[in-house]
């Protein structure tokens, strides 16, 4: 089921994907390691390395396997126990799904990837959105970007596929090859790319907000705003 998010705009999510790959250690120029990302980053020092959000820091990520008894089953999903302490945010895998993408397999890859977008862009307070006519008010006037399913499919998407490295291999079979994803990913990620707007600044990296501390700063001309606290600057 989809769920109703704060706003985040595709710049926003891009530059939190770039900050993913600033931390990954050894990091090879043209694949992103989601396992090892996911173990030396989000379990060993936390979530909130990466971006933190108003109110509850994440924290450790908590991984838990299971074993699927159908293939219609969800692969992976994540968990936010709002009344527990400790490892707050859980990441359920199936188990054959971590074997894969740990050999390197690029459909379990993109599973992850995905569930990541949710650790790092959500938290419980996403409200269910409803298909029958009275909860469909409650979203009247939003957008795409209020949305966790497009947001945790455009955060995969500049994950494992940057902008950048997409330019260099306009060829979905290449691109697909040297970034190690599935080639339908590289086509959307490279028809995505012939409609985007230029993003204002040289490369957006991430800046850090000055008043939540969090990289989720959007450019519009020389004003910086956080999408998360709303603080506003000029560069």
């Amino acid at each position: 089921m989809n769920h109703k998010v704060r706003f985040k705009s595709e710049e926003t999510i891009a530059a939190i994907a770039a900050r993913c790959w600033a931390l990954l250690p050894d990091q090879r120029p043209l694949t992103f390691g989601i396992v090892e990302f996911i173990k030396s980053v989000l379990v060993e020092k936390g979530i909130d390395e990466v971006v933190t959000t108003q109110g509850r820091k994440k924290g450790k990520l908590a991984i838990k396997y299971f074993d699927r008894e159908f293939v219609q089953d969800d692969p992976a999903y994540v968990e936010f126990a709002r009344d527990q302490r400790d490892n707050y945010v859980t990441l359920n895998v199936d188990r054959e799904v971590w074997k894969q993408a740990e050999l390197g397999d690029s459909g379990a890859g993109e599973i992850l990837a995905h569930e990541v977008g949710h650790i790092l862009l959500h938290d419980h307070y996403a409200n269910a959105f409803s298909s029958d006519k009275d909860g469909q008010k409650l979203f009247a006037g939003t957008s795409k970007e209020d949305f966790a399913e497009w947001q945790a499919i455009t955060f995969c998407g500049h994950l494992l596929i940057p902008s950048r490295i997409a330019r260099r291999y306009p060829d979905p079979r290449i691109l697909s090859a040297v970034t190690n994803t599935p080639e339908k990913l590289a086509k959307d990620r490279l028809n995505a790319i012939l409609n985007e707007k230029e993003i204002l600044n040289r490369f957006y990296a991430g800046e850090m907000c000055g008043g939540c501390g969090g990289f989720t700063l959007v450019r519009q001309g020389r004003r910086l705003t956080c999408d998360n606290c709303g603080t506003s600057s000029e560069s």
